[in-house]
């Protein structure tokens, strides 16, 4: 942040911002101005109608939002009505956002929304929400399995010498991105993205595979920042490949923090039980969610882990009606 703002003091004074919450509130850090009629009045009649600004909205569209406990945001995210994750897509998408609640006009037009959030493997595992896996909100996100390479107990600041050098360049290249409309790929790297482009788009099976959906969409994102980073007139060769080794660490974290689990949350937690049981009973399997899940649910997924080849059904003889129990199939 020392180099950011000294770059672009403004951005880092009024553009960084935490506490995601809802959908309305992501909009209003980035209202446009809001116009309405009022009455004009004159001895107590109203003979006309004015236009007044009733906001004056933000000028400046761009936003960065830290959260350093995105467990937090993922709970509130997955309350009935939230809007954020609806918002949140509509950003990443096309920066036009907006929701359609009667009592909230808020929208925003050429939004530039960041998001930068921390949580550890096990949190995420547990409070990404099962829609949030399969409707594509987690496939806008990059994620970054990040370890601590040394112990450092009496760290010390930078010394500006060091930083000039970085603030220098950052300022160079945000000059010179300035003036740029339109980056198109040189011939060297439009030959290399049609060579990566079926591996980028095919598709994958289970949890990872949800969320590696979007490669395409984030390695030409990913190009154009480093492009612009070069303040280069087009895509280079090198800017896209290390937009794809950016993606390529991305990719790996998913599948190191996902594996090779499915979509559904409640067949990942009995595939994950049953890995550390190795059998369970219907009622046992009832009983892991407290029987706040419907039967029907618990049954469908099992049908999952069935026709996955994950686990198999049996049955055990209790002198009475025999008991159905549920194996684990190891690999």
């Amino acid at each position: 942040m020392r180099i950011l703002a000294a770059v672009d003091e403004e951005w880092s004074r009024y553009c960084v911002a935490s506490g995601l919450s809802s959908g309305e509130g992501l909009i209003f850090h980035v209202r446009d101005a809001r116009e309405e009629q009022q009455p004009i009045k004159e001895k107590g009649r109203v003979v006309g109608y004015e236009t007044v600004v009733a906001d004056q909205g933000v000028t400046d569209k761009r936003l960065l939002v830290e959260e350093p406990e995105l467990a937090a945001v993922l709970k509130r995210m997955d309350r009935e009505s939230n809007s954020l994750s609806a918002v949140m897509r509509q950003a990443w998408d096309r920066g036009a956002l907006r929701t359609l609640t009667k009592n909230s006009p808020l929208r925003a037009t050429d939004a530039h929304v960041s998001l930068i959030a921390h949580i550890t493997p096990e949190e995420l595992r547990l409070h990404l929400a099962e829609s949030e896996r399969v409707n594509g909100w987690a496939n806008r996100l990059l994620f970054f399995l990040v370890r601590r390479s040394k112990a450092l107990p009496n760290p010390r600041p930078v010394p500006d010498p060091v930083l000039a050098p970085l603030r220098r360049d950052l300022e160079r290249a945000r000059q010179a991105a300035l003036s740029v409309a339109v980056l198109e790929r040189a011939p060297d790297a439009e030959e290399d993205w049609e060579r990566v482009y079926p591996a980028l788009t095919a598709e994958r099976s289970g949890l990872a595979g949800a969320l590696l959906a979007r490669g395409a969409a984030h390695v030409l994102r990913l190009s154009v920042a480093y492009a612009l980073l070069d303040a280069a007139p087009c895509i280079r060769r090198e800017h896209l490949r290390a937009a794809l080794a950016l993606w390529a660490h991305a990719e790996a974290s998913a599948l190191l923090i996902f594996g090779d689990r499915l979509r559904d949350r409640v067949a990942d937690t009995i595939e994950r039980t049953l890995g550390a049981r190795g059998a369970l009973t219907r009622n046992e399997i009832r009983d892991l969610f407290q029987r706040h899940v419907e039967a029907e649910r618990i049954e469908a997924a099992l049908r999952l882990l069935e026709s996955r080849g994950r686990a198999r059904r049996t049955t055990r003889d209790t002198g009475g009606r025999p008991a159905e129990v549920w194996e684990a199939i190891t690999a």
